[in-house]
């Protein structure tokens, strides 16, 4: 082998190592953008409370930029104690799901059914423990939903407890989104 031969083929080798890393940061740099991409376009869904005619009620809100469908919240069990001598029970409150999508900005109520000790409650009490400008204990909203792809997601959304007024109002702390 000559020495032209030689540096030809040192330099036909750093060539193809060179085109082989260009080839591989490419193909990083296109799943990034497809990853940024997806998380710039999925919705994000949380919980808020509007008042209207002095009564609060809990929405959900699309703060994201893609439509959600599919929104569902898991039912929350609180137990309530009495003073001593008093009775205390348990209220269970079922979310009805929402099969509609939401598009970014969009609010939906989020309507519910209290059940007290297995029947369907004629009295809410929930309506005035989970109130932001109540003291109250946590509530904790486990919020599912689906994007227009098929994609799916959960939240966690406390409403933080308050033991007095200096407290109020509550607000919802929210944990991050999680793929699932």
């Amino acid at each position: 082998m000559t020495c032209a031969e030689f540096v030809q083929t040192i330099v036909l080798a750093i060539t193809a190592v060179i085109i082989l890393w260009y080839t591989v940061e490419t193909a990083r740099l296109r799943r990034q953008m497809v990853r940024q991409n997806k998380i710039a376009l999925r919705p994000i869904v949380l919980p808020k409370f509007e008042i209207a005619d002095g009564k609060y009620s809990l929405v959900m809100e699309n703060c994201g930029n893609g439509c959600a469908v599919n929104i569902g919240v898991s039912p929350v069990e609180t137990k309530f104690v009495g003073e001593p001598g008093t009775a205390s029970f348990r209220e269970k409150m079922r979310f009805k799901p929402r099969s509609y999508y939401l598009a970014k900005g969009q609010r939906c109520p989020l309507e519910y059914e209290v059940e007290s000790g297995g029947v369907k409650a004629t009295q809410n009490l929930s309506d005035y423990t989970y109130r932001p400008d109540l003291p109250g204990p946590d509530l904790v909203l486990e919020v599912g939903f689906a994007d227009v792809e098929g994609g799916k997601y959960k939240l966690r959304a406390t409403l933080v407890a308050a033991q007095d007024t200096s407290q109020l109002p509550r607000e919802f702390k929210v944990e991050p989104l999680e793929e699932i």
